[in-house]
C-alpha cells in the first residue's frame, strides 16, 4: 500500500460555520516526545484466521516479552473468525480501534454511506473491549474531505494514517532516512508479522527510541 504523505490538523468549526473535523495524524508532535514510537497494526483484506491462528502464539509473546504496545484497528470479519487472537493481544494492554466494517475506499462513498462504514462497528467493540474505539485508520489511508468530518459525527477524535509500514521484513519510511520521534509504524496481520515487529524494533532502538502506546500521546477527551 503507498505510505500516505498527510500530515495535518483538520480545521474546527470554531467560529465559522464549517462542520467540525478530527486531527488527522501521520506523526506525533515532537514536543515531549522524546522516544515515542507507536505501532499500529491492522488486519488486512487478504489475511485470515489460519494465519493468525498460526502466527498467533510467536506473536503474542514477542509483544509480551519485548513489552510492545500496539493499537490494533481490525475488521470485524476477522475479529469474528478468531476472536481469542485479538482478545489475547488485548489482554496484553492493546487497544482495539476502528477499521471500518468492510475495507472500503471511502473516497467512492457519500457521506452516508461513509458514516455506516466508519460507525457501524464502535457499539459492538465497544461492548466486547470495554471500550468504544475513538481513533479510526482509513483502509489504504484514502480520505477526502468528508471523512474527518464524519469520522467526528460518529465520536472518533483522530484519523489515524503512518509514515513508516513493514513488509516482508523491510521497514519503509516516507521521504527515507531512519525513525524519528513520533512516527507512526502501520503492520499487518500476516504471517511475517513477527519478524516485521523484530525489525521495527530493532530500526527503532538504532534511532535511540523505544515503542510507546499511540493513545499515550492522543486523548479521547
Amino acid at each position: 500500500l503507498p505510505i500516505p504523505s498527510i500530515s495535518k490538523i483538520a480545521p474546527s468549526n470554531r467560529g465559522s460555520a464549517q462542520p467540525a473535523a478530527v486531527a488527522i495524524m501521520s506523526r506525533l508532535p515532537p514536543i515531549n516526545l522524546p522516544v515515542a514510537l507507536p505501532v499500529v497494526v491492522s488486519a488486512k483484506v487478504g489475511s485470515s484466521s489460519l494465519a493468525c491462528i498460526t502466527i498467533g502464539r510467536a506473536v503474542i509473546d514477542f509483544l509480551r516479552d519485548q513489552h510492545i504496545p500496539v493499537t490494533m484497528f481490525v475488521l470485524p470479519n476477522f475479529l469474528h473468525e478468531d476472536p481469542a487472537y485479538f482478545q489475547s493481544i488485548h489482554a496484553l494492554g492493546a487497544s482495539v480501534q476502528d477499521h471500518t466494517i468492510s475495507h472500503a475506499d471511502l473516497r467512492k462513498l457519500d457521506s452516508a454511506a461513509q458514516q455506516r462504514e466508519i460507525c457501524g462497528v464502535l457499539s459492538e467493540y465497544g461492548v466486547r473491549f470495554g471500550t468504544r474505539p475513538w481513533l479510526f485508520r482509513p483502509p489504504g489511508g484514502f480520505l477526502n474531505q468528508s471523512v474527518p468530518v464524519v469520522a467526528r459525527r460518529c465520536g472518533i477524535r483522530a484519523v489515524v494514517t503512518w509514515r513508516a509500514t513493514t513488509n516482508d521484513g523491510r521497514l519503509d519510511v516516507q521521504g527515507g532516512g531512519p525513525l524519528q520521534p513520533g512516527d507512526i509504524i502501520l503492520m499487518h496481520f500476516r504471517p511475517d508479522l513477527r519478524g516485521n515487529l523484530e525489525v521495527a524494533l530493532n530500526a527503532a532502538r538504532a534511532a535511540g527510541l523505544q515503542p510507546a502506546a499511540l493513545e499515550q500521546y492522543l486523548t479521547p477527551a
